[in-house]
């Protein structure tokens, strides 16, 4: 078998779409998380997206995950182990979100 083979396994799965008005999300508290992949629509517009390991919503930008897209693109992001998030996931849409109808989709254990 040549190639790598990569298993991605998640329980759960959120999509925030700034058309619906929505921009930001705890998704979970707690530690034990793992961030497995996520995915940044641009819409109108180009868009930045923050993941955060807080509970408590926004975090240290030092301490974010940060990821783009261009305006009517998806960039998908899937890192070789899912990244442990120790203090729970908060997501928000930075750029690109309401009126620029950009949209994330979070993938998560």
């Amino acid at each position: 078998m040549s190639g790598v083979v990569k298993l991605s396994v998640c329980k759960n799965k959120y999509t925030i779409d700034s058309a619906n008005g929505e921009t930001s999300k705890q998704l979970a508290t707690g530690g034990g998380n793992e961030l497995v992949a996520v995915v940044v629509t641009g819409g109108t517009g180009d868009i930045v997206v923050s993941v955060h390991d807080s509970a408590e919503g926004v975090g240290s930008p030092n301490q974010a995950q940060y990821f783009g897209a261009n305006q009517g693109e998806s960039v998908p992001f899937t890192p070789g182990h899912p990244i442990l998030m120790k203090k729970g996931i908060y997501v928000q849409i930075e750029q690109g979100g309401s009126p620029f109808n950009g949209k994330v989709t979070l993938y998560y254990n």
